[in-house]
């Protein structure tokens, strides 16, 4: 069974971070697809990857998409980008025939080949996979996608929504459609309080440890990758390392987090757990890869 992750990066600036996301995916032998601007391919480093133009799978939903109530110029149209590559996702996936595939954004690192991630989860009676780590909100860090018209009706969702987030519709589109899971971000028996830095405590409406007895492994939606790397600079300058994520329903500075020759775990309650994903927010991806 391959693996195949699919990388989009929309934006006229090469970010070099993605270099260290590719080499580390290429560690485990996965088939890494980047579909990115023509004028950056040359600033690909590893070309053992499937390159595609983003201009090839511009559609006309990506040309009338545009997020409303955010600045379109901040860092080379970030909230407009985070959003609108899921057309070109979609209208990727659907050209090329792609199913049963994994999309990470560029500032994660992997740390686990994803063969039993993907069998796993394709026994799962669900047909998309995403990482939920507060009350309202879901971070597209890691995303596995089963059937790929579950993305086509997502896009179609996003097309009605042009004035939230990607956090915030995917999240959304979560609560209101069953054929969506959630990817767990602490272990079954854990223990400690499950209440975020800003005071809001679960509701028990969502299960933070769903699957883990299935899968074994947790996944982060950026807050054990901000602990113990710190944000990204141009949100708050200097040392930033154990900085804890204020939405997060649970408190990562409660658990220790270790690097092995073969991952990344979290102790907690005795308990040594596997990370398959860590999203390096500082972009520093270089100081992770293993």
């Amino acid at each position: 069974m391959g693996v195949d992750v699919i990388l989009v990066h929309i934006g006229k600036n090469y970010p070099l971070y993605l270099n260290d996301c590719i080499e580390q995916l290429k560690k485990y032998e996965i088939k890494v697809h980047l579909i990115i601007s023509h004028i950056l391919l040359d600033k690909v480093k590893n070309k053992d990857i499937i390159l595609s133009k983003v201009e090839d799978y511009i559609n006309d939903d990506y040309n009338n998409f545009n997020i409303k109530g955010y600045d379109i110029n901040f860092r080379d149209g970030f909230w407009n980008s985070t959003t609108s590559r899921f057309f070109i996702l979609n209208e990727y996936c659907n050209r090329n025939n792609i199913n049963n595939f994994f999309h990470i954004e560029n500032d994660n690192l992997i740390y686990d080949n994803l063969i039993e991630v993907k069998k796993k989860l394709s026994n799962i009676n669900k047909d998309m996979f995403v990482v939920i780590d507060s009350e309202n909100r879901a971070i597209p860090s890691f995303i596995f996608i089963k059937d790929n018209y579950i993305l086509k009706i997502f896009c179609d969702y996003l097309i009605l929504n042009q004035h939230k987030n990607d956090m915030n519709n995917l999240f959304d589109f979560f609560m209101s459609n069953d054929k969506v899971g959630n990817l767990p971000i602490i272990p079954s028996n854990y223990n400690k309080k499950l209440v975020s830095l800003n005071g809001v405590y679960s509701s028990g409406k969502i299960n933070y440890s769903n699957f883990y007895d299935i899968l074994n492994c947790i996944f982060d939606g950026a807050a054990i990758g901000q602990y113990i790397g710190g944000v990204d600079p141009r949100n708050q300058m200097g040392d930033t390392r154990g900085f804890i994520n204020e939405t997060t329903i649970f408190n990562v500075s409660n658990n220790e987090y270790y690097a092995t020759d073969d991952g990344y775990y979290m102790y907690s309650n005795n308990n040594k757990i596997k990370i398959v994903n860590l999203h390096i927010h500082s972009k520093n991806l270089n100081l992770f890869r293993i």
